[in-house]
């Protein structure tokens, strides 16, 4: 056992980590066959009840707009692609997972806020084409905070934890680390990982609090996903809380440089979001 794998799995033990459902490891398994056919993974996503439909209701949303909707999961996965259907059905599957844990927080809020984050960094990936997929960026938005739950599940006062952090606007992983000697950012890379997804949306779960982390970054797709996060957080707590993402004033600069946004069409971007979703 490696450093990383010893120190994963005794975080696993001190935490409820979600396991990997059998339906995910058989996608998983047909993606990397590399003489499987759309067919074979068809048939997997129908084997499981339920599942192909909540892929079609999710690449049918108004996130993907795509030009027609999609009537089966044959089309989906012709369309689509196998890792666009992977990462779509990796996100429905970690939700159900979770769904019924004990929690200090409403889940349901949670899944709210984490939804609207993926759906505007699908939006403004979509709308300037910063060379990820819109169901990656969807990805990063939908798991970026998916160490909350856990920490909700074994610490009853982090939800007081978040109301200090609220109300000083700071993002909370100092009184994290503070309190409990570690991060949800942390945790949150452990689940990533531990669920498989790749490894640079792992980091950028990781370091998605660290105002500095487009500047140490040296892989495009994390600085391009990374700015597209902050960018999307920043609309959703605007249109939602009406007042800036806790680190949105100091990265502010850096990311609109970064994403190619003068002031004209950062104003523009966040008027369309706006009308989108209202």
């Amino acid at each position: 056992m490696t450093i990383f794998e010893k120190a994963l799995d005794d975080e696993i033990r001190a935490f409820y980590i979600p396991k990997k459902p059998n339906i995910l490891i058989q996608i998983r398994h047909v993606i990397d066959d590399r003489e499987s056919t759309n067919a074979d993974l068809v048939a997997v996503l129908l084997s499981e009840r339920y599942l192909s439909s909540e892929i079609l209701e999710a690449i049918n949303s108004s996130t993907f707009a795509l030009d027609r909707k999609i009537q089966n999961i044959q089309h989906a996965v012709s369309l689509m692609g196998k890792h666009a259907i992977n990462d779509i059905s990796t996100a429905i599957l970690f939700r159900r997972s979770v769904i019924e844990l004990r929690s200090c927080l409403s889940l349901e809020v949670f899944w709210g806020d984490a939804t609207d984050v993926a759906n505007a960094m699908a939006f403004i990936n979509k709308n300037h084409r910063y060379l990820l997929s819109d169901e990656y960026t969807y990805s990063i938005g939908f798991f970026h905070d998916c160490g909350i739950p856990a920490f909700s599940n074994k610490f009853d006062d982090y939800k007081e934890t978040l109301i200090i952090c609220n109300g000083e606007k700071c993002n909370s992983v100092t009184l994290e680390v503070n309190k409990y000697n570690t991060s949800h950012t942390v945790l949150g890379y452990l689940i990533a990982t531990y669920w498989g997804l790749p490894d640079d949306l792992c980091k950028i779960i990781l370091h998605h609090h660290d105002i500095d982390f487009l500047s140490k970054s040296r892989d495009i797709n994390e600085q391009i996903g990374f700015s597209i996060l902050k960018l999307a957080e920043h609309f959703v707590h605007r249109n939602k809380r009406y007042c800036e993402s806790p680190d949105w004033q100091h990265v502010k600069s850096d990311v609109l440089n970064f994403l190619k946004l003068d002031i004209k069409k950062y104003i523009d971007l966040e008027q369309r979001y706006c009308a989108l979703i209202c």
